[in-house]
């Protein structure tokens, strides 16, 4: 909507926002955390702490200033943020009432609780394999039903008889013409 607004094409930007800044990823001691300043008030809290007070300054006072910096704007958050953990900025970003996260590693969020009692598997009993999918956004009662397990893909013909003998084909004639 607010490219509607703004009368802008919507682009790809990474982890940054089009209207909004600073809003992105940064690394800490231990990882990486994702901030997101969608106010000016929001941006005041922050550089009112001794941390960001060398960020107070009238060109970054209002969004517009510091989407015209942002480039020059992350590099001095970054360095900050490298200062303390990721759990230390979380709690402090919190306090400040500006939207942060974790941004957690592919392990860390393969081993996520809601991650792993969601988890698709699908088994091929041909080559042993079992192969898992990401958590649906949805979790059905047919996933349920059968365990979070789904079909493994066919391969090429694997289901020719059960498809067209249940339309009614011949399947052996079609095999022995070499249509199948």
């Amino acid at each position: 909507m607010l490219a509607h607004d703004y009368d802008q094409n919507v682009s790809r930007r990474g982890n940054t926002h089009q209207f909004f800044g600073p809003v992105s990823v940064y690394p800490t001691r231990d990882g990486f955390i994702y901030i997101a300043v969608g106010a000016d008030k929001q941006w005041g809290n922050i550089v009112a702490t001794p941390e960001f007070a060398h960020l107070a300054c009238d060109k970054y006072q209002r969004n517009a200033g510091r989407m015209a910096d942002l480039a020059a704007l992350n590099r001095a958050i970054a360095a900050v943020m490298q200062m303390r953990t990721t759990r230390e900025w979380t709690e402090f970003f919190h306090a400040l009432g500006v939207p942060v996260s974790r941004v957690n590693a592919m392990r860390e969020t393969i081993a996520d609780e809601y991650v792993q009692r969601n988890m698709l598997t699908a088994h091929d009993a041909q080559t042993d394999t079992t192969i898992h999918f990401p958590a649906p956004v949805v979790v059905t009662e047919h996933l349920r039903a059968n365990h979070m397990q789904i079909k493994f893909p066919p391969r090429l013909g694997e289901d020719n008889e059960k498809i067209l003998g249940g339309l009614g084909y011949d399947v052996a004639a079609l095999k022995a013409r070499g249509v199948i």
